[in-house]
């Protein structure tokens, strides 16, 4: 119990205030006006505003066929009406059903898409989940470019989206901020807009430039530090953008194009993205179709060199390493940070080679703590100690502090203090040559460490006095007590695990590892 009460009390010290005054207000509020709906009284008294869409990205194929939804690698075919409220899968499952993106997948019919749009708005008086203000946000947006794909003029749906956009508007998700704010921002943008309400475009308008404001780093990487959500974040960015055509969105074209070149400059060569922090395979657009979007837009690449968001990236003719040498964050809400600062990622001759273990779920669970945890990470920790205290799902409390100290041009130090009482300080650094990497960790303080490297599951491993040997790089351990190879899990997507292979190494107070490139393959 009073280890529950200290996590609770670390946890929410860091919150903002308007966090918790807003926790507290949708709490005592009478809960029935969280998922009220009151488009049968709300009438759209002007039409929908005439919008000339710019081709976007379609969304992957998640209804099959007809009634069968397969969300996050999970099935569910529905017999008769479709239960919008199913749990069966977890909540993320319930969230990908109500935030309609199927309905802008290639495949989906006209006439499909309205009636599981009639469907849902006869289900009203008993939806749970998708009234809530996340999915409520990204449905909005989602039927929009359904409606102005096919040219779609219905007062009933019209009047729905309308009532949703007012119900958005009093649950504004103040209390959470950080992504969620973030697209409520879009929704009342571009819902306002289209909805012709000029009072919630404005209101929606001015929370979207100050979310960007707080919300982009200098180097234009969003500041939860997840290349996946950024990606999420672009991709709608871009159709606020496409919806909002010459009126104002000279005022989101500079963050559109800083997001753009942090992410052209985080992509490897072969098109992925890291999977830092919660990023998984097959949720969000690929950086080409998002760089070939924004093209349509009539923005393209800018060189943007790595800032506060705290990756560095280096190349050379066989490898790119990407370094992670940030903190947890934001301090106020991190619920997509894991202890993986000092951290990296190697791709050798345009292949993955040590990889990260990336996320397969959000559930409150053993694999969920596993996959947050240290271990997960290639980076290091004192023996039995997690660097920061994640626990629940989504919660951190007490983390420890992450600085970039040294940085050349071929270097890179990452000083971090963990946050005890003890006040463990350990550093790492990389020096990065043509054909070969040297990483060197030390601590300021005695005691036993741990460091672990994971491989991408098909790069085949031998162990050596030396350390291992494979066909792309070998890896030499020096001032080591013992190292071996274990099995792990690497996520390939939700709900999708592959087997392989990580390194562990044990050592006191210093360690050098030398990985040497087998150049190649091209």
């Amino acid at each position: 119990m009073i280890r529950k009460i200290n996590l609770l009390y670390n946890t929410l010290r860091y919150l903002k205030i308007q966090q918790i005054i807003y926790r507290l207000y949708y709490l005592t509020r009478n809960k029935s006006n969280l998922k009220k709906n009151d488009y049968k009284v709300t009438r759209l008294h002007a039409g929908l505003k005439p919008i000339q869409l710019k081709p976007y990205i379609a969304k992957p194929q998640t209804y099959t066929q007809p009634g069968t939804f397969c969300f996050i690698n999970l099935v569910q075919a529905f017999k008769g009406a479709i239960d919008w409220n199913h749990a069966g899968h977890g909540k993320l499952w319930t969230y990908n059903l109500n935030y309609f993106d199927f309905l802008n997948q290639n495949s989906i019919s006209r006439e499909e898409g309205l009636r599981l749009i009639f469907n849902f708005i006869g289900s009203e008086s008993i939806l749970a989940d998708g009234k809530e203000a996340y999915p409520t946000s990204l449905r909005l947006i989602n039927w929009l470019k359904f409606i102005y794909r096919h040219n779609i003029r219905n007062q009933g749906i019209n009047d729905f989206m309308l009532s949703d956009l007012h119900n958005l508007t009093r649950n504004v998700e103040f209390h959470l901020m950080a992504n969620h704010l973030l697209e409520n921002a879009m929704a009342l943008t571009i819902g306002g807009y289209c909805l012709n309400q000029q009072d919630i475009y404005e209101k929606g308008m001015n929370l979207l430039v100050k979310e960007l404001d707080e919300q982009i780093c200098d180097d234009g990487g969003h500041y939860e530090r997840s290349p996946m959500y950024h990606q999420i974040l672009l991709d709608r960015l871009l159709d606020a953008i496409n919806f909002l055509g010459e009126k104002e969105n000279h005022i989101l074209r500079p963050s559109a194009v800083s997001m753009l070149s942090w992410l052209e400059s985080i992509t490897f060569s072969d098109g992925s993205i890291p999977s830092f922090n919660d990023s998984s395979s097959g949720i969000a657009p690929s950086t080409a179709q998002l760089k070939e979007y924004a093209g349509t837009l009539g923005m393209s690449v800018k060189k943007i060199g790595f800032g506060n968001s705290g990756y560095r990236k280096f190349t050379s003719e066989h490898y790119e390493l990407i370094a992670d040498g940030g903190n947890i964050g934001p301090a106020y809400q991190a619920a997509h940070g894991h202890n993986d600062a000092g951290s990296f990622v190697l791709h050798v001759n345009k292949l993955p080679f040590i990889i990260d273990t990336g996320a397969s779920t959000y559930e409150i669970n053993d694999r969920r703590a596993h996959e947050r945890s240290v271990t997960s990470h290639n980076t290091t920790h004192p023996d039995g100690i997690e660097p920061s205290e994640l626990w629940s799902s989504f919660r951190v409390a007490r983390r420890e502090t992450v600085k970039i100290t040294k940085e050349t041009r071929d270097s890179l130090e990452i000083t971090r203090v963990l946050p005890y009482k003890e006040r463990q300080t350990l550093i790492r650094s990389f020096h990065c040559y043509d054909d070969f990497i040297r990483i060197f960790d030390q601590s300021q303080n005695g005691g036993n460490y741990k460091a672990y490297i994971h491989f991408a599951p098909h790069v085949e491993i031998k162990k050596t006095n030396y350390g291992i040997s494979t066909s792309e790089a070998d890896l030499f351990v020096n001032n080591v007590r013992d190292f071996g190879l274990e099995d792990c899990k690497i996520a390939c997507g939700f709900n999708l695990l592959q087997d392989s292979k990580k390194l562990v190494m044990n050592y006191s107070g210093k360690m050098d590892t030398l990985i040497k490139i087998k150049a190649g393959k091209q």
